[in-house]
């Protein structure tokens, strides 16, 4: 981030951050501009009320509150605005998700919690770029990926993000290692001499090595999901989605998949969980709720569950 406020101070010259209020903002490297927001629309200084951070924002000069809002895009890892899907059958128009507008920033372990119906699987399907919103904005990593054509979705997808889901998804009568490998094939630029090692490694994090040469119907369902989890994140991405993950699992089996997230997000992985359950979206740290299409809450978790070795710790 240095560098770019030095871009900007190169391009607008020192007034440009000095029309910020001083308290409103904190710092990155003495006067080079506000810091990159984590939460909400802007976050204050210490000691100053959000209500009042906006009222000096919306008093800062046009010219400023543009640059502002780009920079603000630009520092987080997903933001979307007034998101909205509508599908329409026939004539019959149904939406299936309404202006949904937040931001996630990397780093964050984030659950998307509703009921059936209620949107969830719709707004992950959209995140993870497998479909295109109807209206609104979806910018990942400031870029907008509204204008993305199928090619640089595909690209985005194998390079930026990992999933795992529910039922799996390995393929049969194939060896754990070909499973993993899998995305690494699709790359525009393999380096198949470095494939071994990022396998390798993929699947020392969910400790599954020792079963690199078993075939996928030769694993319990804890296995399995372990090595879905080591091909989502042997290309390294920006992001992990991961839907429903426990479902299929027994409650051992289910913790143990929660621990490997939670261990993942906590050596700096972002994480986003869609489930319906209370009890594995407070795994995370924060959740956004869904209900009939809209985000009905956005809350920090307050008393967090955390999975150990099969077991739950509080």
């Amino acid at each position: 981030m240095e560098g770019f406020a030095q871009l900007l101070r190169e391009a607008r010259g020192p007034y440009f951050f000095s029309s910020f209020p001083s308290f409103l903002f904190s710092s990155f490297g003495g006067n080079d501009g506000p810091s990159l927001p984590q939460r909400g629309q802007y976050r204050p200084g210490p000691g100053l009320h959000p209500q009042s951070a906006d009222m000096i924002f919306t008093s800062l000069p046009l010219r400023d509150k543009i640059f502002y809002k780009i920079i603000h895009i630009m520092s987080s890892l997903i933001q979307v605005q007034n998101l909205s899907k509508i599908y329409d059958n026939e004539g019959v128009k149904t939406t299936a998700l309404s202006n949904a507008d937040f931001r996630i920033e990397k780093g964050e372990f984030v659950s998307i919690m509703g009921p059936s119906g209620s949107g969830k699987s719709t707004l992950m399907q959209i995140l993870g770029l497998l479909d295109k919103p109807s209206e609104g904005k979806y910018f990942f990593e400031g870029r907008d990926t509204t204008t993305f054509d199928d090619d640089t979705l595909a690209n985005f997808r194998n390079k930026k993000i990992g999933f795992i889901f529910q039922a799996f998804n390995l393929l049969p009568r194939t060896s754990v290692y070909e499973n993993v490998e899998l995305p690494l094939l699709y790359d525009e630029e393999p380096e198949n001499g470095k494939n071994k090692g990022k396998i390798m490694a993929a699947l020392q994090a969910v400790d599954m090595e020792h079963r690199v040469n078993y075939f996928s119907n030769q694993l319990s369902g804890g296995e399995k999901q372990r090595v879905a989890i080591a091909r989502a994140l042997v290309n390294n991405p920006d992001v992990v989605f991961a839907d429903e993950p426990t479902g299929n699992l027994d409650s051992k089996s289910g913790l143990r998949i929660m621990k490997i997230l939670q261990d993942l997000n906590e050596t700096g992985h972002t994480i986003i969980l869609v489930t319906h359950e209370t009890y594995t979206a407070e795994h995370a740290k924060r959740i956004l709720y869904l209900k009939d299409g809209e985000i009905i809450a956005d809350d920090p978790v307050k008393n967090r569950r955390f999975a150990h070795n099969g077991e739950l710790l509080k």
